[in-house]
């Protein structure tokens, strides 16, 4: 086979995206994905920065973008499938689900990871009220317990959090609204008369 004859060769299988060596379709694309280098990932990120810049100057290109984006996805049931599938599989992770954890306690109680950790260690794992030693189910699962006279409502500021309880302690206090005058009559009720006795 002369050069010319090969060379011809060559580009007709590059174009069919076939390999040279194994003549195998889309092997060529794997070969240079195989050759990737840092400075080629670095020069994608700046090249996709620069799209979002450019997409975000322009509101109607990116509300056509999006119109496509759904169209496309309504009408192919099996990439949806399959999207559904990956972000089921990513959510169920061990440490997608720690992260999320970490998440939400910062959000919502303004608590970070390192100082829940203190916390936990300072209660020895355990409940603050019961000494029940905590677990993974969702009764045995630390709560964070914070001041409602302070803030009202689920979330907290992150400076009136009192402790680390289990659910039924933390539902206990819930019940009362924090009131300490009602726990206390239910211990003197708890350790006092009995109905039976007024029957007499």
């Amino acid at each position: 086979m002369s050069q010319r004859s090969a060379l011809d060769d060559s580009r007709k299988h590059r174009k069919k995206g076939r390999c040279l060596v194994c003549q195998k379709a889309g092997a060529h694309k794997r070969n240079l994905r195989r050759r990737d280098t840092p400075e080629k990932r670095e020069l994608q990120n700046q090249r996709q920065k620069q799209q979002r810049v450019v997409l975000r100057s322009d509101p109607e290109r990116v509300r056509a973008r999006r119109e496509r984006q759904k169209t496309y996805f309504d009408n192919n049931p099996q990439f949806r499938e399959k999207k559904y599938t990956a972000q089921a599989a990513y959510r169920s992770r061990p440490e997608i689900k720690e992260q999320k954890k970490i998440y939400q306690r910062m959000l919502t109680y303004n608590l970070s990871d390192s100082r829940y950790l203190r916390i936990l260690e300072f209660q020895k794992d355990c409940c603050y009220i019961c000494e029940k030693e905590f677990g993974n189910s969702r009764a045995t699962v630390p709560h964070v317990d914070h001041d409602h006279k302070c803030c009202a409502g689920r979330s907290s500021c992150g400076k009136c959090i009192r402790g680390l309880l289990c659910l039924k302690c933390n539902n206990m206090l819930g019940m009362v609204s924090d009131d300490a005058a009602i726990l206390a009559k239910a211990i003197e009720y708890l350790g006092g008369r009995r109905v039976g006795e007024f029957e007499n």
